[in-house]
């Protein structure tokens, strides 16, 4: 269905006499003289990943702070380790 859509407005564009322009993807396509591409930052960013390979996107993410993520469920709902239940008993002055 796709297909024949394009068909059609391939046959009325090139019976009008007007330019037929399609996404980049369609460059080999015959009569498409004009293409539309992602932005020219999305092209730099395709770009930097690919330069930099694997070691595109090794951010670290804070722990602490306003960016940090908040907890999931399921780790504020699991019990506290010993040492943690441990630092949190000695920053309140508790000894253990």
């Amino acid at each position: 269905m796709a297909e024949r859509a394009i068909n059609i407005v391939h046959d009325a564009a090139i019976k009008a006499g007007v330019r037929l322009c399609g996404p980049l993807a369609w460059r080999d396509r015959p009569d498409f003289t004009c293409f539309q591409a992602g932005s020219e930052t999305a092209a730099i960013a395709r770009g930097v990943a690919a330069e930099l390979g694997p070691l595109a996107n090794t951010q670290a993410r804070p722990e602490v702070g306003p960016f940090a993520s908040r907890p999931s469920r399921k780790e504020l709902l699991a019990p506290a380790s010993a040492a943690a239940r441990a630092r949190t008993a000695h920053d309140q002055g508790d000894v253990l």
